[in-house]
């Protein structure tokens, strides 16, 4: 049993500050998750607050032996999904290259600002649902079936919308008068 599963006992059994554990384990992919769905680092630091607090009263419908992390996801993804809606529009959302976090705050550097921009662009039109595939594979290593867990979806389906966005994101940074090579961004000249 590792140390959140462990920690996810405790507190069902009444130890409320092992929750920490928790927190500490997935504090900042859920932020660098919600940042890449919401645009935002103060929205995505509330979202943040708010995704572990819908966790901690929703704990007991955990079940032990899924993937907590694709449940916590899952609760993330449906709290960025409703703050988008309650906005009416989607904010254009860069594409970070690292996250960098601490206790105390918590902020976004690009590191290729060559890339960031036609990168954000492509990536502010996608839905939040391709968003969401795009963010948990690319950057938290997701597997599809966990992606497809936490949406709901089958595993091939989200491995086909992958390999469409994938394209599909190629495509429009080509069009903007640049080439990937090597997950480099080049200018066609």
């Amino acid at each position: 049993m590792d140390v959140v599963e462990m920690a996810i006992e405790k507190v069902k059994q009444g130890l409320l500050q092992e929750y920490r554990h928790i927190v500490q384990q997935y504090q900042v992919p859920v932020f660098r998750y919600c940042y890449h769905m919401l645009g935002a680092v103060e929205e995505a630091e509330d979202a943040v607050q708010e995704v572990f607090i819908k966790a901690y009263r929703k704990l007991d419908r955990y079940k032990e032996g899924t993937s907590f992390s694709s449940w916590l996801y899952k609760i993330a993804y449906n709290h960025c999904v409703d703050h988008l809606r309650k906005r009416r529009y989607c904010q254009f959302v860069p594409l970070c290259d690292s996250i960098i976090g601490d206790s105390d705050t918590m902020s976004c550097s690009l590191e290729n600002d060559e890339l960031s921009q036609p990168l954000q662009q492509a990536i502010s039109k996608l839905s939040p649902d391709d968003r969401t595939i795009l963010m948990l594979r690319v950057l938290e290593e997701k597997s599809y079936e966990e992606i497809a867990g936490i949406l709901g979806k089958r595993s091939s389906t989200v491995r086909k919308r992958y390999e469409r966005l994938r394209k599909k994101l190629q495509q429009s940074i080509n069009e903007t008068k640049g080439v990937v090579i090597d997950g480099k961004f080049a200018v066609n000249q």
